[in-house]
């Protein structure tokens, strides 16, 4: 229903405008920029609803960029899956995660939790960005 309304409502149109307006059309710094977004995003709110919002953007990039949306695609799955491991809440496993070890004594709060995972999910991010230049570009 969201995503239906930003689409009616050309929002979601205007983000790819946007998107491929701050890249200067290069297809490095757009794939660069999906990439990194939808990880942050994802790392606060639910992946999926983001990438269902995200799919008319990558398609409607495609077409005005001419950047495969195979490529944008895959680009905006690797973001979104691999951002929600850098906070407690950014996937469900996570949240069930941090839950069951509180109940077992072993509180994980937000520091000590992104203390330690949000380094490797950069880590990944950068290797995920290099793949997808090297792979798809």
């Amino acid at each position: 229903m969201v995503v239906g309304g930003l689409e009616e409502t050309g929002v979601l149109e205007i983000i790819a405008g946007f998107i491929a307006k701050v890249s200067s059309g290069n297809f490095y710094i757009a794939v660069a920029i999906i990439l990194w977004v939808s990880a942050i995003a994802s790392a606060f709110i639910d992946n999926i609803p983001f990438a269902a919002t995200m799919i008319p953007v990558i398609q409607s990039m495609a077409v005005s960029m001419g950047i495969p949306l195979e490529t944008l695609a895959w680009t905006l799955a690797m973001g979104t899956d691999i951002g929600g491991s850098a906070t407690p809440i950014g996937a469900s496993a996570n949240v069930v995660g941090t839950a069951v070890a509180a109940k077992s004594g072993h509180p994980v709060g937000w520091k000590r939790y992104c203390t330690a995972v949000a380094p490797i999910t950069v880590i990944v991010m950068v290797m995920s960005m290099l793949y997808v230049f090297v792979r798809y570009l």
